[in-house]
């Protein structure tokens, strides 16, 4: 039988950051393949936020400006899908891993 908390760990270390891990498991391929498209989802969110402190309320009111809520949408929806699968995977890997030694 498997030990849990072997395979807790990178479960838990991919929910906080998506191919966490994957490094934990030793697989460095996977992490980076995790942990590009993290990156990237995370900076391009921290540019929006960086935009939404200059947004003019009056201009949005107006209909001048509006808000790029579809962005973050869409953003938040991939990050949260790496999330879990990044869950996932780590959690088969630590099986696969477990089994073979």
């Amino acid at each position: 039988m498997a030990n849990r908390s072997s395979l807790r760990a990178p479960v838990l270390l991919s929910l906080c950051l998506p191919g966490l891990g994957q490094l934990y498991n030793r697989d460095w391929m996977k992490a980076a393949l995790f942990l590009a498209p993290t990156v990237l989802l995370i900076v391009h969110l921290n540019s929006v936020a960086a935009a939404l402190q200059t947004l003019d309320v009056e201009a949005i009111m107006d209909g001048r400006q509006t808000l790029p809520l579809g962005s973050v949408a869409i953003d938040m929806v991939l990050l949260m899908g790496l999330l879990i699968w990044s869950g996932v995977d780590a959690l088969y890997s630590a099986r696969r891993k477990q089994r073979g030694s």
